[in-house]
């Protein structure tokens, strides 16, 4: 079991939970924001969001991405080499390992240890207080760029992925130029010395769809400064794809293999002169397609639905639409929820009728506080969104803050709620939080017709 060294680590060093959950944050990466121009625009009255987007561009639409410097050469085999090196022995090495090999499984990408002492650009795995990565190769780091990892970051592999991500040349997926499309920033709930982590930039991401899944994707929660929401998706069926992958999705493999010529060397050695695999799929190295969720057929020729749409229903079965009275609760209630389980509820009443649900039991992990978030619901937690369709409506509630007896209106017909919990097996934790048990019932809205 990959999680079995992750339980062992634990066993010889107990910790509390709330310090193993980390928030990606602090990645450090290369275009500028340029305040005056911003400051200027919104003095104009226009909307941050729409600033940000226009001036994004602006800096990035001269530049080719990844520009070529950024890139790792390559070895004497043909593949691309990331070099790098151990700053200290306090590094939990097995997950950065763990995350070295899955890049190497699914990309043509090698990593090599740095055992001389030969300045040459190489990345450094440090031992530190957060998590962290510089923007591809630095060419000027002769002494090695870091990557900053503390023991909850290395413990979390998908964190190591996304790190290393961030090293090979990877942005993070919600600062894609479309990303308004997609997800909505709620820059009022965070600080802003953060803002930098959404900042929106024209990147290469060679025609794939929006990926929710990507393993570079942040969470609903990251950096919030007050407990609410930063980050949601505009579907709201999606909002339990985002941030919360632990591996690499179909589109990052598929990112990474054409930005490093990983398939162009893998169809010249098939003897293919050019790839026949369909909807995104590609060629790998076995010269068989890798073809991606939603797709059929030895060369992924059949579309059997779009590539989001078939990540929720693999991932989020337990979503679901109430329309009429009854009762809801979290998944096997009231059995201990250990499984780290996300779905989103969305209740819609009659016309001219409001909801209320009326909580019988709320119990989950308690608010806490790390690098990335200040007391929010960081382990478990549901958010509420009384007015349905507005993202920005949605309030946070963790622990025991709904007692029983509770009840919560909606401004209108429809309420959604968004439930997310803890993997708490993955780290070999005993939890005994029951989840969730509630009645919706329709009232009429006074004067509606």
């Amino acid at each position: 079991n990959g999680s079995d060294w992750r339980r062992a680590y634990l066993a010889k060093h107990p910790q509390p939970l709330e310090s193993l959950v980390v928030s990606l944050g602090d990645d450090i990466y290369g275009f500028p924001l340029r305040a005056r121009a911003v400051h200027e625009a919104l003095e104009n009255g226009e909307e941050l969001e729409d600033v940000l987007l226009r001036v994004g561009e602006e800096d990035t639409r001269k530049v080719k991405w990844p520009p070529v410097l950024y890139k790792w050469p390559e070895n004497s085999d043909g593949n691309p080499e990331i070099l790098y090196r151990f700053n200290n022995d306090n590094l939990l090495q097995t997950g950065i390992f763990e995350a070295i090999g899955h890049w190497e499984k699914h990309t043509c990408l090698r990593f090599k240890e740095k055992t001389d002492g030969f300045p040459t650009p190489h990345v450094v795995f440090k031992s530190t207080d957060n998590c962290f990565s510089l923007l591809g190769r630095k060419v000027l780091f002769f002494l090695g760029q870091p990557l900053g990892l503390s023991d909850s970051c290395s413990i979390h592999v998908g964190v190591v992925i996304h790190e290393i991500g961030h090293a090979i040349g990877f942005h993070h997926e919600q600062n894609r130029i479309d990303r308004k499309n997609h997800v909505k920033v709620l820059w009022q709930n965070m600080a802003l010395d953060t803002f930098f982590n959404y900042i929106p930039t024209i990147t290469e991401n060679y025609n794939s769809p929006y990926d929710y899944y990507s393993v570079m994707h942040y969470s609903m929660l990251s950096f919030s400064k007050n407990g609410s929401s930063t980050l949601v998706t505009k579907d709201p069926r999606k909002q339990g794809l985002m941030g919360y992958g632990d591996q690499l999705s179909h589109m990052d493999k598929r990112s990474a293999n054409l930005q490093y010529d990983c398939i162009k060397k893998w169809l010249e050695s098939c003897n293919l002169s050019e790839d026949p695999c369909q909807n995104f799929g590609y060629t790998g190295a076995s010269c068989s397609c890798h073809c991606p969720e939603g797709t059929a057929g030895t060369n992924c020729e059949t579309l059997v639905k779009p590539y989001t749409e078939a990540l929720v229903e693999k991932l989020l079965p337990h979503n679901r639409v109430v329309r009429s009275e009854g009762n809801i609760s979290t998944p096997e209630y009231p059995k201990p929820q250990q499984r780290g389980l996300q779905f989103t509820t969305i209740i819609l009443a009659p016309r001219c009728s409001s909801i209320v649900l009326l909580f019988h039991d709320f119990d989950v992990r308690q608010r806490c506080s790390y690098t990335g978030g200040n007391n929010i619901c960081c382990v478990d937690g549901v958010e509420i969104r009384t007015r349905g369709a507005d993202l920005t409506s949605g309030k946070w509630y963790c622990g025991r803050e709904i007692s029983a007896g509770t009840e919560i209106k909606s401004e209108g017909s429809e309420i959604v709620m968004y439930y997310k919990g803890y993997n708490y097996t993955s780290i070999g934790y005993t939890a005994d939080y029951r989840g969730y048990h509630a009645s919706v019932t329709f009232k009429p809205i006074p004067n509606c017709t």
